[in-house]
């Protein structure tokens, strides 16, 4: 499928296409879905950082959740302007109004629905545990217990990783900190721990990477989570949030989502295509 999308990179928040928003009030009078109909294209901000959702191949945009927003935008009749910048940047950016949106797949949790319209899922966010496939003897999430596991330092999986211990009897042995997942897939490879614990379509694809060494658990561990896209949660925004929603509806009840789905990370996901489910934390 041809894509049509721009893209560039930045390292910082740039303010010319709120100036040019100013500049223009004939223009800012209409909504948002409004104004990016009539310049057909959609400004998207993304952290392209996250395989297999949003990363870049010779440099250019690849993943699930490009292709994803490609199927979207065409349906909507835009073209794609990526800019690339660091997560910590996402948010103030949008915020900020350089981008029309986040297409960064990102945990729905109560405080950012309190911020920001979110997308209906676009992905299972679940987090489970990834293991060496000569370890045998571990079937199930709770057969990690007495064992040496690991996960990122600092994250909601090491804290999800640490309170699902606490519930197995005798809990786990360790479990070890990383300061990244290649580092954590690393150690696994070499049986220094027995299981990592990351998000559904991290595992998935890691262990489609390496599949003679890796294998995911399933069902996860976490509570149930999902990822979404953001926009600005204001009326301005809402209505192109609304559009994206439909479409994506549409993509979901085609079978269109599972088949990207299958694509990226070798399983379909069950996700709901009329609500944003209540998060769980």
């Amino acid at each position: 499928m041809r894509r049509a999308f721009r893209f560039i990179r930045t390292g910082t928040v740039g303010t010319a296409f709120g100036v040019a928003l100013c500049l223009a009030p004939s223009v800012e009078a209409q909504d948002l879905l409004q104004r990016v109909k009539q310049r057909g294209e959609i400004h998207v901000g993304v952290e392209l950082q996250s395989a297999p959702l949003e990363f870049t191949e010779q440099g250019q945009p690849k993943g699930y959740s490009v292709e994803l927003m490609a199927l979207v935008a065409a349906d909507l009749g835009l073209k794609i302007r990526y800019t690339d910048v660091p997560f910590p940047s996402l948010l103030p950016g949008l915020d900020a109004k350089t981008f029309d949106m986040s297409g960064s797949s990102v945990t729905i949790t109560k405080p950012r629905l309190e911020r920001y319209h979110y997308s209906l899922p676009v992905v299972e966010g679940t987090v489970g545990l990834i293991k060496h496939k000569r370890e045998t003897g571990i079937r199930e999430s709770k057969d990690i217990a007495g064992k040496v596991v690991g996960a990122q330092r600092a994250s909601s999986m090491l804290a999800l990783l640490k309170n699902y211990s606490a519930t197995l009897p005798g809990g786990v042995k360790e479990i070890k900190e990383y300061v990244d997942y290649n580092q954590a897939y690393a150690d696994l490879a070499i049986g220094r721990i027995v299981a990592v614990a990351n998000p559904l379509p991290n595992i998935l694809y890691a262990a489609r990477l390496r599949p003679t060494e890796f294998e995911v658990i399933l069902p996860p561990f976490g509570p149930k989570a999902y990822l979404g896209w953001m926009v600005r949660k204001d009326d301005d925004s809402k209505p192109l949030m609304d559009e994206i929603n439909r479409s994506l509806a549409k993509l979901n009840g085609s079978g269109k989502m599972r088949e990207l789905q299958k694509k990226w990370m070798g399983t379909e996901m069950d996700l709901p295509a009329d609500r944003i489910p209540e998060p769980l934390y």
